[in-house]
């Protein structure tokens, strides 16, 4: 592994992290930060404790400073940034009428691209900037809200009446494409893009659809599905079409629906959440709510976000992993060591 590999994770869901430390080689991490219920709150399907996780499997101690404090100039960008914005999807649209204002895709990749220019200025010329990001690992996570937060949420939302879900899966694999072809114009070349979790199986999504028989919600699901299909054909696109490219996929529904040991609560969130079966009423913990008492037993945090133990389980078999469907063509791991 180069002495100099950076790691880039930029995860444009409700987090988008970028830029990278100066990352020693690989070895056991330090001790994860145990995550407070505003840690947990703030992530989404794949977020905070799998971020910190495989950033400290690279080499860097703790959390990727997010890129507002570079404008407060608290950071050193070479040493990692997280882009991050709550709420945010791939479709512009996605969570505003109802939540108000996030960082869109498109201006969190604006922001990268300020980065980018102080790196151009810092290294003295394009050529050189370019060969730092190449050695950057980038880590990618979004769509989940445009679906929880867009799709399946047509009080607010028109796309479910124009789109079937395979139409709209096609529409948000289009628009995607073009932020990961600009990451790999500026420079970006080792770029591990996080497929969607079965979002059916939410206890939020589950307390919606009214019945507690069921284990998961198939429409959702199903459409989850059709969107981590096409962008596994997206990754191997980019992967022919441009040259030095090294996108992979990370399996997140497979790696979640393997069993993780010590977990027996899948259903039911560990904090107190509000009414779940209102539509979008509440999603996320209640303020001054109560929790449960062993957080490492349940799957979910809240109605949509997974534990820390969820997540480190996911974020280690991303790194490397466990089997061969877990990630592809190559896990986190081997870019790394290039």
């Amino acid at each position: 592994m180069l002495e100099e590999q950076q790691a880039l994770m930029l995860e444009m869901q409700t987090h988008m992290t970028t830029v990278a430390a100066h990352a020693q080689p690989a070895t056991a991490p330090t001790r994860l930060p145990s995550p407070s219920p505003t840690d947990e709150e703030s992530s989404s399907s794949v977020t905070a404790a799998s971020r910190t996780l495989i950033a400290e499997l690279l080499g860097f101690d703790g959390y990727i400073p997010s890129f507002a404090s570079t404008e407060k100039g608290q950071q050193d960008v070479f040493k990692g940034l997280n882009y991050a914005s709550g709420g945010s999807g791939i479709l512009n649209g996605t969570s505003k009428n109802h939540l108000g204002e996030v960082i869109s895709l498109d201006q969190q990749l604006q922001n990268h691209g300020k980065i980018v220019s102080e790196f151009v200025r810092i290294k003295g010329d394009n050529k050189s900037a370019k060969d730092h990001l190449g050695q950057c690992i980038y880590t990618i996570g979004t769509g989940s809200n445009d679906y929880i937060n867009n799709y399946f949420l047509p009080v607010f939302y028109r796309t479910k009446n124009q789109y079937t879900s395979e139409r709209y899966a096609t529409v948000l694999i289009q628009q995607f494409s073009q932020p990961l072809k600009d990451l790999y114009n500026y420079g970006a070349r080792k770029i591990a893009i996080f497929g969607l979790g079965l979002l059916g199986c939410t206890p939020a999504i589950l307390a919606m659809d009214g019945t507690d028989e069921i284990i998961c919600v198939d429409s959702m699901n199903l459409a989850v599905k059709q969107f981590n299909y096409k962008l596994i054909r997206l990754v191997d696109k980019l992967n022919n079409n441009l040259p030095g490219a090294k996108f992979s996929h990370v399996n997140v529904s497979g790696i979640s629906s393997t069993p993780i040991p010590g977990v027996t609560v899948m259903k039911t969130p560990c904090c107190e959440v509000g009414n779940l079966t209102v539509n979008n009423e509440a999603l996320t913990c209640t303020q001054f709510g109560n929790s449960c008492p062993d957080r490492a037993k349940y799957t979910f945090w809240d109605g949509v976000h997974p534990t820390q133990i969820t997540q480190v389980f996911i974020g280690k078999r991303a790194y490397k992993a466990q089997f061969s469907l877990d990630t592809c063509p190559f896990d986190i791991h081997h870019p790394a060591q290039l």
